[in-house]
């Protein structure tokens, strides 16, 4: 059996799952209707940029070697004599540094390579001396980096090998060396078009309540989500929402078929362009008035554990997520069996 310090990101969910149904038997909230939204839990890495983690890749293969050298390993000492720091340092720092014009791009297409290469014969030395790791004991820190360089570093250098070569992306980009689980997220925000971490959907409930979901994709389109949205709605209430609302971000053909495949009566979700609402005109205020509330609640989330995340594992990240909305229903929860209590108290 396998004992832990911390709660599990599913444990802290199915918490927050029964703390619901006691809410809703206490009449405190209910399945009258949820309001949807997504929001981006930003991950604790730096801006992914492949130059940034072909720099980490050196850098952590330099203290590895170092610190085997030092333990007295004559192999690691003898490939560490292959690498000048100095120099690779300056080169990094050259492309940083270069200046916004034709002869600038052209140096940090070339430092762009030459840097692929050395972080590549780089990983090649690590994994060289794998077998004469076995006879020593690596503290945890040089254990991780070196199963970041063995395990991650070769498959993220074999990415960056297709951009060089092809100009494009490579499909299930590596985007950290810790942390798998990061995705790029496209939330067409003014001044900021990417975001790096897990997406979640939250719903808000009657009384404020709130609960959130998050999928094993971890970038799952808010055009393709209601469906697991509803999903998730019916493990805690037993039925599906009398009413649903969202933004135009929702507005799908997919989403809607859900909506009506679960029976839901009002289908509050913003048209998008030219289209017609699939509610009566005089209901159009009140639904964008409820789709605005679930701002806040996503507000309070972010204070909570929802914001960027300073945890270094997927592991943690997710159970901060969890966790916020568990903080903030126990709040709620707390507050109405207080006011219950006091009114019977007189």
């Amino acid at each position: 059996m396998k004992f832990r310090n911390r709660l599990s990101d599913e444990t802290a969910s199915k918490f927050n799952i029964s703390l619901l149904k006691v809410a809703s038997r206490k009449g405190f909230t209910g399945a009258a209707f949820v309001d949807v939204d997504s929001t981006v839990q930003e991950a604790n890495i730096e801006y992914p940029a492949d130059i940034r983690m072909m720099q980490s890749v050196f850098r952590k293969g330099v203290k590895l070697l170092k610190g085997l050298s030092e333990a007295g390993s004559s192999t690691a000492r003898n490939l560490l004599s292959f690498f000048d720091k100095k120099s690779t340092e300056k080169l990094f720092k050259s492309y940083f540094f270069a200046k916004k014009s034709i002869k600038g791009f052209e140096l940090k297409v070339q430092v762009f390579s030459e840097a692929h290469k050395i972080s590549k014969m780089m990983v090649e030395a690590i994994l060289s001396i794998q077998n004469k790791l076995k006879g020593y004991v690596l503290p945890w820190n040089f254990k991780k980096d070196n199963e970041q360089l063995t395990c991650i570093a070769p498959t993220l250098l074999n990415q960056i090998n297709h951009f060089i070569k092809y100009g494009e992306v490579a499909p299930n980009k590596i985007l950290s060396l810790h942390a798998s689980e990061v995705k790029c997220i496209s939330k067409g925000k003014a001044g900021k078009p990417y975001e790096f971490g897990r997406k979640f959907f939250i719903g808000r409930l009657p009384g404020n309540y709130s609960f959130t979901m998050t999928d094993n994709e971890y970038a799952l389109e808010d055009s393709a989500s209601l469906e697991k949205v509803l999903n998730n709605f019916e493990e805690i209430f037993n039925e599906s929402p009398k009413s649903i609302s969202g933004d135009q971000a929702f507005w799908s053909r997919q989403n809607l078929k859900a909506c009506e495949n679960k029976k839901i009566n009002e289908i509050g979700i913003c048209p998008r362009g030219h289209k017609n609402w699939k509610i009566d005109e005089s209901k159009v205020e009140e639904m964008a008035a409820r789709r605005s509330k679930v701002e806040p609640i996503i507000g309070h989330l972010k204070r909570r554990g929802m914001g960027k995340s300073k945890m270094k594992s997927d592991v943690m990240t997710r159970l901060d997520g969890q966790r916020s909305s568990l903080s903030l229903n126990l709040s709620r929860l707390a507050r109405d069996l207080s006011n219950v209590e006091l009114k019977w108290a007189g």
